[in-house]
């Protein structure tokens, strides 16, 4: 891996770009041993991923207003191949954009008012980069799916702070979020665990936190309300519920 930053100072803000190139390779070797037959099937799985990143950010601040505006490209190249076999079982090269903006409003020192939005992109756990299972209980195994893709998400907000306190609305957009999906095989009488891609993910989040003190005692509450629909054209009906998440904490010193 390589990276290189580069910084501008600008009147009011700065300018910074930046290059960055990754690469990974990956073995996975099965050996799969069968008691009854005394027979086995041995595979080798090699995954290698490149990525390639290009960014701009534009940073600053003008009279009572932050602002921070980027752009970031990728170029991502996935080559997953079974040594025994000729096709390539996945073979992506993919270009993705990944804009960001965040706008801040100062009143004062103590109240401010923020608008954001950004993206970004949660690739695959390199564990999945294989075909390997793992047996939990003679009725129950998880399989790994070296053809997951990756999880790209768009989240917008806005957020108000006053003093200690603070209210905040997000929405989230999935594309292609990653669950697992469990499947019966009668013949076998053996549940599979997968990891699977789905359609998409929307959802909603509305947060309140405050803090204060008094004397020796400090205060913190966070308060989030959250909806969640995760969407998928192979299933007729997926059930979500949205949930209430409470966390306080008390100090005395």
């Amino acid at each position: 891996a390589g990276r290189v930053d580069y910084t501008l100072p600008i009147k009011g803000g700065n300018w910074e770009i930046g290059i960055n190139n990754s690469y990974v390779f990956a073995d996975a070797f099965t050996n799969f041993q069968f008691i009854e037959t005394g027979g086995q099937i041995i595979r080798n799985y090699k995954y290698s991923e490149q990525n390639l990143a290009l960014y701009t950010q534009l940073t600053g601040q003008k009279k009572n207003f932050n602002y921070r505006i980027g752009l970031r490209a990728e170029q991502n190249k996935v080559v997953g191949k079974f040594e025994d076999e000729i096709d390539d079982f996945v073979n992506r090269n993919k270009i993705f954009l990944f804009p960001n903006a965040n706008i801040t409003y100062n009143f004062n020192s103590k109240n401010s008012l923020n608008l954001y939005y950004r993206s970004s992109i949660a690739r695959p756990n390199y564990l999945n980069a294989s075909s390997i299972s793992t047996f939990i209980t003679p009725f129950l195994e998880y399989s790994r799916n070296a053809n997951l893709r990756s999880t790209i998400t768009h989240t917008s907000g806005i957020s108000f702070q006053k003093g200690n306190t603070s209210i905040a609305l997000a929405g989230i957009y999935r594309l292609y979020p990653v669950n697992s999906i469990a499947s019966f095989e009668p013949s076998t009488e053996i549940f599979t665990l997968t990891p699977e891609n789905f359609d998409r993910e929307q959802g909603v989040n509305i947060d309140f936190n405050t803090r204060f003190s008094k004397n020796a005692w400090t205060s913190t509450i966070f308060l989030r309300g959250s909806y969640t629909q995760l969407l998928d054209d192979r299933f007729k009906e997926i059930t979500t519920r949205p949930y209430l998440y409470f966390y306080t904490n008390q100090q005395y010193l």
